[in-house]
């Protein structure tokens, strides 16, 4: 993709795992221009039922800091030694793709950690992750797009995750945008989502992701073994249609 040294760079990816063997897990990390972004991976996942298949999501908001030609490509590697091979899109029978587009620095931004977080609460929780754009008319949209990993703590661990604008959560009261269960404590998957918000507004406004615990007494964490966790908000043309509610018209 092409970019000005003060582009942001949004790449999006999406693609089926097919675990070989029952002691399955995997590692993915985002290159540019062949060098690691980051020193620790996009996402880490570990599944038990090796029968399972899977599709996954993944956002990340990149900063290059140069100008001209930028390529990127995700790469995946065994989670240890000892663990089995995966498939991605089995037998040619599945679509992977990876997408880029280049957004200004100045309609965009994004926060991103690695440090591992642990969530007990019952209640909407910060998780560290927070943005903060100003749209420039009232018609404007923010693109909001999570990436994160999760790990139970206990073998009845759930989550659920939700996006707030200021203090309103834009998702649903209880549940938010996403719910996470696994069937034992020694799994990581992928908690990637996005939403397209009308603030109506031209303050600024700041968007975090917030999580919280559904069973009492139990907990999971977020980054575990670092990987990295992101919050983006891109500023779009008020073109694209919100799809929330009816049907839709693209202009």
């Amino acid at each position: 993709v092409p970019t000005s040294v003060t582009d942001r760079v949004l790449v999006s990816a999406c693609f089926s795992l097919d675990p070989q063997v029952s002691k399955f897990g995997a590692k993915f990390a985002l290159f540019r221009n062949d060098v690691q972004v980051g020193t620790t991976p996009m996402q880490a996942i570990k599944m038990t039922a090796y029968t399972e298949n899977r599709m996954f999501t993944m956002f990340f908001l990149d900063e290059p800091g140069s100008s001209g030609s930028v390529s990127y490509s995700l790469r995946a590697m065994k989670y240890d030694t000892d663990y089995g091979e995966f498939l991605i899109c089995e037998i040619n029978a599945k679509t992977a793709h990876l997408n880029v587009v280049a957004v200004s620095s100045t309609s965009s931004a994004a926060t991103t950690a690695t440090n591992e977080v642990t969530v007990s609460a019952a209640t909407w929780t910060t998780v560290g992750l927070a943005a903060t754009v100003t749209p420039p008319s009232l018609a404007s949209q923010v693109l909001v797009t999570v990436n994160m990993n999760y790990r139970a703590d206990q073998v009845t661990s759930r989550g659920a995750f939700t996006i707030m604008r200021g203090t309103t959560n834009l998702g649903h009261a209880t549940n938010g945008f996403q719910l996470v269960q696994t069937a034992t404590d020694d799994i990581n998957i992928a908690v990637s989502f996005t939403f397209l918000d009308s603030p109506e507004t031209t303050s600024a406004v700041t968007y975090s992701v917030q999580a919280k615990s559904l069973v009492s007494a139990t907990s999971f964490k977020l980054s575990h073994n670092n990987q990295i966790r992101q919050i983006g908000a891109i500023v779009t043309s008020p073109d694209i249609t919100d799809c929330r509610s009816g049907s839709c018209t693209f202009s």
